[in-house]
């Protein structure tokens, strides 16, 4: 995985603090969720509408389907099939880079018929969680269950509400805003949980949790424990939304704009 590699790496170079964010881009938005994808492309959910921008912020493709209920989330790891997960009827349609639909999944089929969270896997599968069996399930890249986690029940007491669900080459990252990060193995094995609260969106590179609250963008190393942190550049706090690392640059999304900063040296 390159680009990963070459988005820890920049997880270095920060974590040296020999640089600076210096803001390189700018639209004007007021989105509710935003991704990247490892070869720069931007892809905006705003207003019910996915909107795909290239590396240069230009808008290239829409995407919309009113009657399938709202989209409440969408995962790039592969910008060949896009994820679009729509929690009012429990379906995920899958994209082509187009944004045309290539295929579509309901979780009905597999007794999921609550809102849940979901994300790709890095072997053309996916993740699932159940939230009447509170359990995980993944399936394999031709959607048969091949991996159930232990019922959370009998992991540990906490009543949770998961938020966001992210895999890595090598950890599976589940949040709770009120009870902070559960990581599992590649397997569903639970190892931990990490007491972080308000925390609903973040990314996994090699080891490292990459998430932001309102004043700080934090490193946590899941291996070690400790977290590093560097200040949110350039905006007001309290309008920064979310942010995502891709490659050498930051994005940051705030009330009324998606910025971009290249870390420099």
């Amino acid at each position: 995985m390159i680009p990963s590699f070459i988005t820890y790496f920049l997880i270095a170079l920060i974590s040296l603090g020999d640089g600076q964010f210096q803001q390189i881009k700018q639209i004007p938005v007021q989105a509710d969720f935003f991704s990247t994808d490892h070869v720069g492309n931007v892809y905006v959910l705003e207003n019910g509408v996915l909107t795909k921008y290239n590396p240069e912020l230009v808008s290239k493709y829409t995407f919309s389907r009113k009657d399938r209920g709202q989209i409440e989330f969408i995962d790039t790891t592969d910008p060949l099939k896009l994820l679009v997960y729509y929690p009012e009827f429990g379906t995920i349609d899958f994209l082509n880079s187009d944004l045309a639909d290539h295929s579509r999944l309901e979780l009905n089929d597999y007794d999921i018929y609550q809102q849940t969270v979901v994300c790709r896997s890095h072997d053309n599968g996916l993740w699932v969680f159940d939230p009447v069996l509170r359990q995980l399930y993944k399936l394999d890249s031709e959607l048969q269950i091949s991996i159930r986690s232990q019922s959370f029940n009998q992991l540990f007491n906490d009543e949770i509400e998961p938020s966001y669900l992210n895999e890595s080459e090598k950890w599976l990252v589940l949040a709770d805003k009120e009870n902070g990060l559960y990581v599992f193995d590649r397997l569903g094995v639970y190892l931990k949980n990490i007491r972080v609260k308000n925390v609903d969106n973040f990314q996994v590179f090699q080891d490292i949790i990459v998430y932001a609250d309102d004043e700080q963008i934090h490193q946590h190393n899941i291996i070690t424990g400790l977290d590093e942190t560097l200040a949110i550049p350039g905006v007001e706090k309290e309008a920064v939304k979310q942010i995502r690392l891709e490659q050498n640059l930051l994005y940051m999304l705030t009330n009324t704009s998606l910025i971009i900063f290249k870390w420099t040296v």
